[in-house]
């Protein structure tokens, strides 16, 4: 059981990366995407979650001993904050890497069209 929750949930991670790296989202727009699952929860408040699972996945991965594997969760991360608009995985950045441009930086005049 411990197994497929795993699993289930590398899938989850997997699919919210997959978006992200496509489409730059909102956190309402994302978790439209994912609206079959955590009824009673708003679309904002399932995307915003999606976007901190994943952020914080990525941070224990940058902790990993493989370089591979940590540069990918750091690539990931980027495109958490970027893409995602996602203050945490700014943070997690810079706090990764120290010279890492901060979030208010990186997203001051940035907007995207959010299509909700």
């Amino acid at each position: 059981m411990e197994l497929l929750f795993i699993k289930s949930m590398a899938l989850l991670a997997d699919k919210v990366a997959e978006i992200l790296r496509v489409y730059p989202i909102c956190d309402a727009c994302l978790g439209r995407q994912f609206s079959l699952l955590g009824t009673q929860t708003t679309n904002t408040q399932r995307g915003y979650s999606l976007k901190l699972y994943l952020t914080m996945q990525m941070h224990l991965d940058a902790q990993e001993l493989d370089e591979n594997k940590k540069a990918q969760a750091i690539e990931t991360l980027k495109v958490i904050a970027e893409k995602g608009n996602h203050p945490p995985a700014a943070e997690v950045l810079g706090k990764l890497i120290p010279d890492a441009i901060s979030h208010e930086e990186q997203t001051e005049g940035q907007k995207f069209k959010c299509y909700s």
